[in-house]
């Protein structure tokens, strides 16, 4: 990578953390239904684990500049999944919890 994009993508990523530390509530739970939508709903098909603390703010930048095409995100959603998962991963803001399995059918009767 030349020198120039080298200092580009770290001005990036210092950005990112800034902007992390300083989500509202609001962008939180947009970039959460984001994050269930646009990641968690295809990588648990495929039984993938995303953890935000797995990749620096530079590669999840860059995984989520390919995976856009992909999972159908606008620049503005990119750049706020990005932020969010930086926030997670310095602890101002959480994964949304897994949604609950859905109950099994119901028993009738008693077993002895």
């Amino acid at each position: 990578m030349k020198p120039f994009a080298l200092a580009l993508a770290g001005l990036l990523a210092a950005i990112i953390v800034v902007r992390g530390a300083d989500l509202t509530a609001a962008e939180i739970t947009k970039a959460q239904q984001l994050f269930i939508t646009g990641c968690a709903d295809c990588h648990r098909k495929h039984h993938d684990t995303l953890n935000p603390k797995a990749f620096s703010d530079r590669a999840w930048y860059q995984w989520i500049s390919r995976m856009m095409p992909i999972a159908k995100l606008e620049d503005e959603d990119a750049k706020l999944l990005t932020v969010y998962l930086t926030a997670v991963r310095i602890g101002k803001a959480e994964l949304p919890k897994e949604p609950a399995a859905p109950a099994g059918p119901p028993v009738s009767g008693t077993r002895k």
